[in-house]
């Protein structure tokens, strides 16, 4: 059991190397991305104000049948 964690560990230690130069590239490719300009969200934004009467008219019409049939369910309680 010791003689494999010593394998391990030594596998480990040869690896280590290329995985913090990995990881090192990865950030460096990030920050050097990040200092580039942003991507152009304004047509999206202005595609999601233009649909918000529309969502919110639909969204009000099921709320609206929603509580219909439960206040129907409701009153036809007492009935049965």
């Amino acid at each position: 059991m010791i003689q494999k964690l010593q394998a391990l560990r030594a596998v480990a230690g040869r690896n280590f190397n290329k995985v913090a130069g990995a990881v090192a590239l990865a950030g460096a490719s990030l920050a050097a991305h990040a200092q580039s300009s942003g991507i152009d969200v304004s047509a999206v934004t202005g595609g999601v104000s233009d649909a918000k009467t529309a969502i919110t008219t639909i969204g009000g019409s099921v709320l609206g049948v929603i509580v219909l049939v439960a206040v129907f369910m409701w009153a036809r309680r007492p009935i049965k």
